[in-house]
């Protein structure tokens, strides 16, 4: 093979080709009739000088002279592809494969071509041939993590990654990748460790410190994330919208709403967002105008628990002389219609009557100059059906137990669902207590099904809950709701119920961080995970904690 490519994809340098410049022309005179392996040696000399266009037809010229240089048709192919001429690169690249089957670089490079026309397959499959025949070729084993990683097959991308750092430990691509692997399977410390490793090895790019910044904010370690964003922005030659935005949530988090709540507004430029926002004619309301005599329309965007949680500003625009229209999910609608002022309920797609002002609900904070201090915690906002409670009373039946809501698990699609969430095995420790446990949630899978009908003190009754209004009455009939970061722990707290949330060891941002109480739901209760994935540490605590509680409510 040819020593040029060979350096050209061997090292760990991402500025490999300026390595092969020389700063004198090298002196070789042509001459008449030369042999191929003479012409091959001139263009070659050209290649390292930036002469690709003299290089390239001097190629050329020894390919008419001996048609089975392999490493020759190889070149080409190299020039080619970097000239962005991929067809005539794949046939150069397809000549030296014939010649010889095992040529890694071909491999490599067709691999490179297929990847930029979004053959995924065929990729994967060229870089693995490229791997096997010389697992030397460093980028090989980065592009094949890359490709990998792109069909979402984590397993085989950290493979991929870890046997090209068997070969390359000091190869910073790959450290850094290996860094994006571990995020991605909530393994932060070791993300840390890797991303540490890349910019030890003076891998300084936007990419590095926005991942390590996201991996650092896993971490609740929030100043320094906020530095790596910075850095990010600093060294982003694109858009840093993302960035901004995951500064906001570190903002958020360390309780400065001021600035947290100002960049929350980026949301709606994320990837996760942009094409989610409810666009009008009429102009936003992020406080500037008056509502004095004005019609605004409040709309739900995200979870239905986000709704629940930020519903309770539509008081204090009622106070400031406002009409509000509410458009929310269906299955809030009936919950809602309780409201003070008279709000007129719509349905995402019921027309439009005539309004002034528009605010997403989760603007409103950011629009009533929301501040830590200055929280509007009502200890309750929202209100059960009283015949709704009564039926929920009768079905639940007489008993001295106590009656405790339980949830465990969120909607599955949510974004940070994985850590929110636990399986229903961690949280059977709490059914060892003789008390009633209802579910809460209206979801659970069949096998979950299967054990809570095993259990005498365990009831689920998801097909009686076809709305929020259904669940708020069964909650109004239970004495305590114990569940993790779902709606249904935002209902229970804007009802003024007795709420014991069970937080991730990196929640939400609405949670703060440390604290046991919420600024938000004066009846709420903050039991938080002290290590990442250490649920059995919460219901230790919440375990303890209930059996005080049974103890003050029996006596």
């Amino acid at each position: 093979m040819l020593t040029f490519i060979k350096k050209m994809f061997r090292t760990n340098d991402s500025k490999a080709k300026d390595n092969y410049s020389i700063e004198s022309r090298t002196e070789i005179s042509p001459k008449a009739n030369l042999t191929g392996d003479e012409l091959k040696n001139l263009a070659y000399a050209r290649m390292r000088e930036g002469q690709i266009a003299e290089a390239k037809e001097l190629y050329k010229k020894a390919l008419v002279i001996n048609p089975n240089l392999e490493n020759v048709h190889s070149m080409l192919g190299y020039i080619c592809r970097e000239q962005g001429k991929l067809l005539e690169a794949e046939a150069y690249l397809g000549q030296a494969l014939q010649i010889n089957p095992l040529n890694g670089d071909a491999h490599f490079m067709l691999a490179g071509i297929a990847m930029s026309k979004g053959d995924t397959k065929t990729a994967i499959d060229g870089y693995l041939q490229a791997v096997k025949i010389d697992p030397q070729l460093c980028f090989a084993h980065k592009e094949l993590c890359v490709a990998y990683l792109q069909t979402g097959n984590l397993l085989k991308a950290e493979e991929a990654a870890t046997r090209g750092l068997e070969f390359f430990p000091d190869f910073d691509e790959l450290h850094f990748f290996m860094g994006i692997l571990h995020y991605s399977q909530n393994r932060y410390k070791k993300a840390h460790e890797s991303f540490e490793r890349a910019l030890a090895l003076e891998c300084n790019t936007s990419d590095l410190h926005y991942n390590y910044g996201l991996t650092l904010q896993a971490l609740n370690r929030l100043d320094e994330a906020l530095y790596h964003f910075e850095k990010a922005v600093n060294l982003s030659q694109g858009n840093v919208t993302e960035i901004r935005f995951n500064e906001s949530i570190c903002h958020l988090l360390m309780g400065d709403f001021d600035r947290g709540l100002k960049k929350y507004e980026l949301r709606w430029q994320t990837k996760a967002m942009h094409e989610k926002e409810a666009l009008f004619t009429q102009p936003k309301w992020l406080g500037e105008q008056s509502l004095d005599g004005k019609t605004l329309l409040i709309v739900a965007e995200q979870g239905y628990g986000d709704v629940i949680q930020f519903i309770r500003y539509t008081n204090l625009a009622i106070a400031q002389g406002a009409k509000i229209l509410l458009m929310l999910f269906d299955p809030l609608a009936p919950l809602m219609q309780q409201l003070a002022g008279g709000s007129k309920i719509l349905s995402i797609n019921d027309p439009l009557p005539h309004f002034d002002y528009y605010c997403p609900v989760m603007s409103l904070p950011l629009a009533f100059k929301t501040t830590l201090d200055t929280i509007p915690a009502f200890s309750s906002y929202l209100h059960a059906d009283p015949k709704l409670t009564s039926e929920w009373q009768e079905t639940l039946g007489e008993s001295r137990k106590l009656k405790i809501g339980i949830a465990w698990s969120g909607n599955p699609m949510h974004v940070n669902d994985k850590n929110r969430s636990m399986e229903l095995q961690k949280i059977l420790p709490l059914f060892d207590n003789e008390e009633l446990f209802v579910c809460v949630q209206k979801e659970i899978l069949p096998s979950e099904q299967t054990v809570l009908s095993n259990l005498k003190n365990a009831r689920h009754y998801g097909e009686k809950m076809p709305d929020f209004a259904s669940t708020a009455a069964l909650i109004n009939a239970l004495d305590l709701i114990i569940c993790v970061d779902t709606s249904s722990a935002h209902l229970a707290a804007a009802m003024g119920k007795t709420v014991w949330l069970m937080l991730p060891f990196h929640p939400d941002w609405r949670w703060l961080l440390e604290r046991d109480t919420s600024p938000w739901y004066p009846s709420m209760r903050l039991f938080r995970q002290q290590s990442i994935g250490d649920w059995e540490s919460v219901i230790y605590q919440v375990n303890k904690e209930l059996e005080n509680f049974l103890h003050v409510m029996k006596h």
